[in-house]
């Protein structure tokens, strides 16, 4: 054989060898999985409150959300692959937050996250889950800002403390038909929640001719032990509505100063104080004169409806010594938006594919919370509530379905 041919068949056969590697390159390079996704296994992380001042919430909310993973890794998986999650204590604490991100998201270990607990602590967080294209689904943050405006990798679910407000307002004119001058107020702890449920009455207000400045705001420090002088302020004011917007134990101790001085005109309170710790903590108060009314946007857990059935159910088979919580309803909520997500993402999930999923929701309904919608300009998720009232014994009667603002 001549130089010249053996040349030949050397060049060519260089030429099969690297189109060979460069074939299986880029057959590697497109089955490449996402960050947090394995032949066997999706890994969801989650950083919450587990032993602070939050710990209630957060250990519900991931133990609901387990449950929800147990029965679809009994059924088969999503697409052969089983669900994980992988939890880390921040205690509340913004900056454990952050640093629990970086391990479990710059650390490599997770595709995404669930239910980081509060407002400010889901908002620090923002600017890194944009800049590493990482989903968060059903963070414990009822804040405006959450959503709105819209942020493509955080996906609230819960109704805001806005919304709630509205509801509230379209409650009262359109159901209690009042007569005569009506004063809507709102009573709570200085921040985000007050100024977001004051923002929610004066808009809806001025659809029924009253105007916003002349609703009453009255705030107080988050320390104060004694809320005497702020509710006797806001009954000299005239309210003959009004919102509170605390949690169970900052509203009962209202509620009690209220039935004190003998003072009963319409109370409601948001979701944050729509437990059964509340009506405890508040005794004779929650029942007193017309009655104490709440704006509740998660089903009630020991409900006799299907998603609190649910629940309890998920509970029985896999978690016994588990207490049902409204907590773990939002957990319900969480969990089946994941699985849904992913289901609707493909067989080779990535974290874009699974935001672009989740936009096609149109009036989800997880049996937990209100019918979720999301899209690329929305990220409201849910935006209803339904009214209860406080009745003896501790325990509440529904007054209404779902409720949306008008």
């Amino acid at each position: 054989m001549s130089n010249f041919r053996k040349q030949i068949i050397n060049v060519f056969g260089l030429m099969i060898f690297v189109a060979f590697f460069a074939y299986g390159g880029l057959v590697g390079a497109s089955e490449k999985q996402e960050v947090g996704v394995t032949k066997n296994k999706i890994v969801v992380g989650m950083t919450s409150d587990f032993t602070g001042p939050a710990s209630i919430i957060g250990n519900g909310l991931s133990q609901a959300i387990k449950l929800v993973f147990s029965k679809v890794n009994d059924e088969g998986g999503i697409y052969g692959r089983k669900l994980e999650l992988i939890t880390m204590d921040d205690h509340f604490s913004v900056p454990r937050t952050v640093a629990n991100y970086q391990k479990m998201v710059r650390g490599k270990q997770v595709m995404l996250l669930a239910g980081v607990c509060g407002s400010i602590n889901t908002m620090a967080l923002s600017k890194l889950l944009k800049e590493d294209g990482v989903p968060l689904i059903g963070p414990v943050a009822l804040a405006t800002v959450i959503g709105d405006p819209p942020k493509r990798y955080i996906f609230p679910i819960l109704t805001t403390w806005k919304n709630q407000a509205m509801v509230l307002v379209d409650y009262v004119m359109n159901d209690l038909k009042p007569k005569g001058k009506v004063v809507f107020g709102v009573i709570g702890e200085d921040g985000e929640t007050l100024r977001d449920g004051a923002a929610g009455i004066r808009q809806q207000v001025e659809k029924y001719g009253i105007l916003p400045e002349e609703v009453v705001v009255q705030g107080y420090d988050r320390y104060a032990s004694d809320l005497s002088g702020p509710v006797l302020k806001f009954k000299r004011a005239g309210v003959t509505h009004g919102l509170i917007v605390s949690t169970a134990k900052a509203a009962a101790a209202i509620l009690m100063e209220m039935q004190k001085i003998q003072w009963d005109p319409y109370v409601f309170g948001l979701d944050i104080s729509a437990e059964r710790i509340t009506l405890k903590l508040a005794g004779t108060a929650a029942t007193y004169g017309k009655k104490y009314k709440v704006a509740k946007v998660k089903i009630d857990e020991l409900g006799d409806v299907d998603g609190a059935k649910e629940y309890r159910a998920l509970i029985a088979k896999y978690n016994p010594d588990l207490e049902p919580s409204p907590s773990g309803m939002h957990g319900l909520a969480v969990g089946k938006i994941i699985v849904e997500g992913l289901k609707r993402a493909g067989k080779n999930p990535t974290r874009e594919k699974f935001v672009d999923a989740l936009e096609t929701f149109d009036k989800f309904d997880t049996g937990a919370v209100s019918p979720l919608t999301y899209g690329p300009g929305r990220r409201a998720g849910s935006d209803g509530a339904y009214i209860l009232e406080a009745k003896e014994g501790s325990n509440w009667n529904v007054l209404t379905g779902w409720r949306f603002p008008k």
